[in-house]
């Protein structure tokens, strides 16, 4: 909903320099008029950090995971939707006996803190950046935990969940913060 505000935003501003003419120098150093362009494109919003496109294949060694194991999940999936959607990209890999999934999304960390699906959400300190913790109430804390740090865009989030059959001494709630550390210097900054 928000890209729309914004995207109507653009819009409107390109529509009212159509027609108005941009001064310019000629090169015998006369002055000309630079007609502005009569039509606009499609009005994208800014582009979103793509974990996709834009998680380097270090970061992915560091959180124990296989470049090649990569996919897009719900959001952005071809068999789902067919696209990446304006506001929101993520993507998924898998390691031995977990999975990092990673998403940027145009929502603010109170927006994020809203979510029904999310419980016990806290505070956590992520190499200097504050950020929020919660669990998923449909896998817990041992399997499943994620981490959302703010970036200038709105948010991004990791997610680890462990497979059943992962070391029953670890728990997501912990390790995302281990996960998390490895990788935020590949997240986007605030």
């Amino acid at each position: 909903m928000r890209g729309v505000g914004v995207g109507a935003g653009l819009v409107l501003a390109a529509g009212l320099l159509v027609g108005c003419a941009l001064p310019g120098e000629s090169e015998s150093g006369g002055s000309t008029s630079i007609a502005a362009p009569t039509s606009t494109g499609p009005v994208r919003p800014p582009a979103l950090f793509d974990p996709c496109t834009d998680i380097p294949d270090e970061a992915l060694e560091a959180v124990d995971v296989e470049r090649d194991s990569q996919y897009m999940s719900i959001y952005g999936n071809a068999k789902i939707s067919g696209e990446h959607w304006d506001d929101h990209r993520e993507c998924a890999w898998w390691g031995e006996d977990h999975r990092i999934w990673i998403a940027s999304e145009m929502r603010s960390l109170d927006e994020v803190r809203q979510r029904p699906i999310a419980s016990e959400i806290t505070e956590v300190v992520i190499n200097g950046r504050a950020g929020i913790r919660s669990n998923l109430k449909s896998c817990g804390a041992f399997l499943c935990a994620e981490i959302a740090l703010p970036t200038g865009e709105g948010t991004v989030w990791v997610n680890l969940n462990f497979a059943v059959s992962a070391d029953p001494s670890l728990h997501a709630n912990e390790e995302v913060i281990r996960y998390t550390t490895l990788l935020e210097p590949y997240l986007p900054a605030r």
